[in-house]
């Protein structure tokens, strides 16, 4: 059995060696200092000249990362009795001549999650780590380079591994055995989209509807599994396939999870989409936080699939990896995908809508933070210069915004009839993965398939420079918002609290007391123990404060026991007392039912938000 392994093993290799096509080696046993080496046997050339590269920008990034230079030691070597010259002609291209005469290209990678350079820190899940002995993450663009104007060869991947490691990832096309393992790729741009985690396996299958999905788990302190993960999105899941209209979009996907127990460089975590798989960072805590950030970081990349992998732009079917042109409609790719990766949760019952609502209102709040006069359609076509890129994250606040805007709007329209999901499924339709829509023309598409107010809509809120009319679009469901509004509430009288070694509350600031605060002459460091003679505990304090808020009038008596410290280190309960006071707030983006609901709003706010 093992001799006829070997010898399938061969033939095939054998077959890859003859085709006009790439052969990289890659050395994941002998690392030292975290550098792999790399070796590459080029295919054929027809020209005197060549280039060689690493990409400057990735799909899915929307930023210049520069991955050639994370390269070092780059050689070439020629042929028997011949020369080679190379120039290196940028930080990640190299002009390499006389191209007949290329024997091999030899180099190292080095990692981007431990590296010393500072500058464009690469978003972790786009980026590559190299722990020897325990794990490899590599997103192929950056351990593989390409020649310039011949990235629809195939490419052929072997791997030297330790043993026991097994490569997981969405390909099909490897063979495996133990020490050394085969992956082909049909282009780079195939091969750019199938990263692969290298590791001791913890992997576990579901089988959802057609597709099977592929869950891998990479947990250095073992506090997170695939099978708590599988059991974690397999709701969600079939969310998606309702989503869907009763089945996935692909017949396999893989979920790709790394769990990190340290601060990441780039100060973030998440995740990056590709056609069949997703790449996953997050912090390693106790799974019991986890469960939500898992579930909508997974809907939404998993969403990916739709826009932009299957609805997209000539600039992102034709991507060019190192002098790219970017699309206009990050409205449509990262705007919608945000979302729908919560609003289909919704409707699914997974969250209620009270929850949903919640999310759309944090969006409102931290899309105050960004241009709001500034053309989505603009910023998104010039992402990759920096004034335009210090407004990126827009794209999950306010471009999810504008997904619901149009989502209502549809519904307005059609009479409940036909929503954002049904425009997005049946925009996959029109075009496809491999039918690009053009740029300049989607508004115009968009507005013969549904209604002049939506063309008139993305011209004025996302191509143009006007703020959202959202209270507008709310009350259309019933619903009021307000960009600002004052009222007279009762508090807790402004007081910033913290938690000390002993699990205390104690007042950390009294630099916000309103007028109710400022009756019982609080101090900094004061341990609140007792409130309205009820011990004030981390078990207690929600109870209290909730049923205060609920109950508590004006003029009512209210008494604080703190325990306060003197400057000689002694301690003595003191009680404060004061009477209730209502007191004006102002608070920015709120949301309030409205008075009287008409029979149009009770129907649409229906369809929107109900189980249907």
């Amino acid at each position: 059995m093992k001799k006829s392994f070997v010898v399938a093993f061969i033939f095939v290799y054998g077959c890859f060696l003859s085709q006009n096509n790439y052969q990289y080696f890659v050395d994941l046993v002998n690392v030292k200092d975290k550098r792999v080496k790399v070796e590459l046997l080029p295919p054929n050339f027809d020209k005197d000249t060549v280039t060689f590269c690493f990409p400057a920008v990735v799909p899915g990034t929307y930023e210049q990362y520069d991955f050639g230079r994370f390269i070092q030691d780059l050689k070439v070597y020629p042929k028997e009795n011949t020369t080679i010259q190379m120039k290196k002609k940028d930080v990640n291209c190299y002009t390499i001549y006389p191209a007949k005469n290329l024997k091999k290209i030899e180099y190292y990678v080095t990692d981007t999650w431990n590296t010393k350079i500072k500058e464009k820190v690469v978003f972790e899940p786009a980026g590559t780590n190299i722990v020897p002995d325990s794990v490899f993450v590599i997103n192929n663009f950056g351990f593989f380079g390409y020649f310039r104007s011949m990235d629809r060869l195939p490419f052929v991947v072997n791997y030297t591994k330790p043993v026991n490691f097994y490569p997981s990832s969405a390909i099909s096309t490897f063979t495996l055995s133990k020490f050394n393992d085969v992956i082909q790729y049909s282009n780079y741009h195939e091969l750019a989209d199938f990263p692969v985690i290298y590791s001791v396996p913890d992997t576990t299958i579901l089988q959802i509807h057609n597709a099977q999905i592929l869950i891998s788990c990479y947990s250095p302190n073992k506090k997170i599994t695939s099978s708590y993960l599988a059991s974690t999105l397999k709701d969600l899941l079939f969310a998606l396939s309702n989503f869907f209209e009763g089945k996935l979009p692909v017949d396999k996907y893989a979920f790709l999870f790394y769990f990190t127990d340290k601060s990441t460089l780039s100060g973030s975590s998440g995740a990056l989409e590709h056609n069949q798989s997703s790449l996953y960072v997050l912090p390693e805590l106790d799974s019991i936080f986890l469960s939500q950030t898992i579930r909508d970081v997974a809907s939404h990349e998993f969403l990916h699939i739709l826009t932009p992998l299957t609805i997209h732009s000539e600039q992102i079917e034709y991507f060019d990896f190192n002098n790219p042109k970017m699309s206009k409609h990050l409205w449509l790719y990262e705007g919608t995908t945000e979302y729908h990766a919560h609003y289909l949760q919704e409707k699914e019952g997974l969250i209620s809508p009270d929850e949903f609502i919640n999310v759309m209102l944090d969006k409102i709040h931290n899309a105050d933070g960004f241009n709001d006069t500034m053309s989505f359609t603009k910023m998104s076509e010039n992402v990759l210069l920096p004034y335009y890129h210090s407004n990126y994250n827009n794209v999950y606040e306010k471009g999810a915004l504008i997904g619901m805007c149009l989502d209502i709007l549809l519904l307005k329209e059609s009479k409940g009839e036909y929503n954002l999901r049904k425009l997005l499924l049946d925009l996959s339709k029109k075009y496809g993965k491999s039918k690009p829509f053009k740029d300049d023309s989607l508004f115009d598409e968009i507005e013969k398939m549904t209604y002049p107010s939506i063309g008139n809509f993305l011209r004025k809120y996302v191509q143009g420079k006007n703020p959202l009319p959202l209270a507008e679009i709310f009350n259309y469901v019933g619903l009021k918002f307000e960009k600002e509004k004052t009222t007279e509430e009762i508090t807790f009288g402004g007081i910033d609290v913290k938690v000390n070694e002993k699990d205390q509350i104690y007042i950390s600031s009294i630099d916000n007391l309103d007028a109710f605060g400022k009756q019982f002459g609080f101090k900094e460091n004061d341990i609140i123990y007792a409130f309205n003679n009820r011990l004030f505990t981390l078990e207690t304090a929600e109870d209290i404060l909730s049923e205060f808020a609920q109950t508590a009038k004006e003029g009512d008596l209210v008494t604080f026991e703190v325990i306060r410290t003197n400057k000689k280190g002694e301690s003595k309960n003191i009680v404060l007392k004061g009477k209730v006071k209502k007191v004006k707030q102002t608070r920015r983006n709120t949301l309030d039912v409205v008075d009287n609901f008409s029979e149009e709003q009770t129907f649409l706010l229906k369809k929107w938000l109900g189980n249907e």
